[in-house]
């Protein structure tokens, strides 16, 4: 026979993980965050290099840690709470960015995280097209010198 274990309220600091499914550039990403708050919403604006995240929670007192890939949201990182300035612990290294949140605020909240790189895909990187056009047409003036050359020829031996 089994007991259940007693029912112990959860600490302020029991993290919930979270996990986000990004698709950037037609590049997939996974962003993990563990906190004491849900995460009811995600947004990824690869132009203006910005990761909304929707969060809600039931604690005056929040923390949470993110792990965000540099390819992803990348370089100077900067936070945002409801439009203000949020002071996170960052630490990057060559593959991901880890962010270390403390904030206050019970109910709905916006957490934005700006970088200043984010990843561009292939198909969005504008090409110079300029550089076939000179292949293509230094190609026309050598077959117009050849054919030059060989009527010249031709019309030699007639």
């Amino acid at each position: 026979m089994f007991l259940p274990a007693s029912a112990a309220p959860l600490s302020d600091r029991t993290g919930l993980v979270n996990t986000l499914s990004i698709d950037a550039g037609g590049h997939p990403f996974e962003v993990r965050i563990v906190g004491n708050f849900d995460v009811t919403g995600h947004e990824f604006d690869g132009d203006k290099k910005r990761l909304l995240i929707l969060v809600d929670s039931s604690l005056e007192n929040n923390i949470g840690e993110i792990v965000l890939p540099i390819e992803l949201l990348g370089g100077n990182l900067t936070l945002y709470l409801n439009g203000d300035i949020l002071d996170a612990k960052v630490h990057s290294n060559d593959l991901i960015s880890f962010l270390t949140l403390d904030f206050e605020g019970i109910g709905e909240n916006r957490l934005e995280i700006f970088g200043s790189a984010s990843i561009v895909s292939v198909s969005e990187i504008p090409i110079d097209n300029t550089w076939i056009l000179g292949i293509i047409v230094v190609v026309i003036v050598i077959i117009i010198i050849v054919l030059v050359i060989v009527l010249k020829i031709w019309m030699a031996k007639k």
